[in-house]
């Protein structure tokens, strides 16, 4: 009752949450494939100090084959989800799935001077997916769809709700050693509505600065049929 539901949470909200820190490079949180109808609330995940992990949160598998394997019906809602300020991580989630939601929920901190970054990576899976009212904080992306070679022949992220977000880059960032890019980007995805969000800050780092980025890919092949690098 003190993380009231619809409510997104902060930081300050860490005192009221169980709290679970990887000492290295794995998934803190990993939702294997078939795993289904599971509900996260309320927890605070994060590394240690010095640790560069490269998600703390991963649902499904990017090698995976069949989209029928991948989890489904996952709900991760206040979360506090974050990485050390002065060493980053390369992924807050990496949602390889079915039917996933992600919501009200805090994720911070996601920044590598050597590759891109994000608070959330949606890839080898069919979704649907929900976004909602989350705070997303990434030096490379707040979020990115695709952008992998992906495992499942033919799968785009489709059906995706991105509502009420905060994506934000924190000015404090300029003129650092962090890789800069986009916002929001979609190198792939299918039926994506896009609705009350906030998009604050970006500038010219890794890219020319543009915030939102919208691509064409095909199946992992960039325009000119070249097999696109992972993410």
């Amino acid at each position: 009752d003190k993380l009231p539901a619809g409510v997104r949470v902060t930081p300050q909200s860490a005192g009221q949450m169980a709290r679970l820190v990887t000492t290295n490079a794995d998934p803190l949180l990993l939702v294997s494939q078939r795993a289904h109808n599971w509900r996260l609330i309320g927890l605070e995940l994060t590394t240690a100090p010095g640790v560069y992990a490269y998600d703390i949160i991963r649902v499904g598998d990017m090698e995976a084959k069949d989209a029928g394997a991948q989890p489904r019906d996952i709900e991760l809602d206040r979360l506090y989800v974050h990485a050390h300020p002065d060493k980053g991580t390369k992924r807050g989630i990496f949602f390889n799935s079915n039917a996933v939601k992600l919501t009200n929920s805090y994720l911070s901190e996601f920044k590598s001077d050597f590759q891109d970054a994000m608070a959330v990576a949606v890839c080898n899976g069919p979704g649907p997916y929900e976004i909602a009212n989350n705070y997303l904080e990434g030096s490379g992306y707040g979020i990115i769809f695709g952008g992998c070679t992906n495992g499942i022949p033919g799968v785009v992220p489709s059906d995706i709700t991105f509502t009420r977000n905060h994506v934000h880059k924190p000015l404090s960032w300029q003129g650092k050693k962090w890789v800069i890019k986009n916002l929001f980007e979609v190198k792939m995805g299918r039926r994506i509505r896009i609705e009350g969000n906030v998009f604050e800050n970006n500038w010219a780092g890794g890219q020319n600065g543009f915030g939102i980025l919208f691509t064409v890919r095909a199946d992992g092949l960039e325009a000119d049929g070249k097999p696109f690098g992972l993410i």
